[in-house]
């Protein structure tokens, strides 16, 4: 196993990282390959989710109260702006009980995710990168590298 590293951009910027363990005959076409089907499954899964579950609009007090009439009180549009925002909240809940994590469908194609400390220290680790575009309000859990954790393969002989 050798350790490489997802870069996730949208909007041209760099949004988080991914670090993998990749089976050693994993070369740089192959992990872009592997990278560009597990982007398209998640999009996927996510675009078969919306298309059963549309997404409730956002809503603002702003909304409500130009849609309303001039008998509705102040404590009725706070109650239609309380109902609006859960409904929005259930979906988003929903949305990520539904569906996976990159780092799962990075799995399916035989690579392990991992924490690890410093994203400066690339010192062998091949690294490639997926664009995800202009996905504004659309939650893609990227099975976040976090930096509080840094594998101790000492500690975990599961980790080799």
């Amino acid at each position: 196993m050798k350790l490489v590293r997802v870069d996730h951009w949208r909007c041209g910027e760099v949004d988080g990282y991914t670090y993998l363990w990749a089976p050693d005959n994993v070369d740089e076409n192959q992990f872009d390959s592997d990278i560009a089907a597990a982007a398209a499954m998640y999009i996927e899964a996510k675009k078969a989710f919306l298309e059963r579950s549309p997404m409730p609009p956002y809503t603002n007090l702003h909304d409500i109260i130009n849609n309303c009439s001039k008998e509705t009180t102040v404590g009725d549009a706070l109650n239609k702006l309380e109902v609006a925002q859960k409904k929005r909240e259930e979906w988003n809940s929903l949305e990520r009980e539904t569906t996976k994590s990159f780092g799962s469908y990075m799995r399916k194609l035989g690579y392990i995710p991992l924490g690890w400390e410093d994203e400066d220290d690339d010192t062998g680790v091949i690294c490639s990168d997926v664009s995800w575009g202009h996905r504004h309000g659309q939650v893609i859990d990227y099975t976040r590298t976090h930096t509080d954790y840094t594998p101790n393969i000492d500690d975990d002989p599961h980790l080799l």
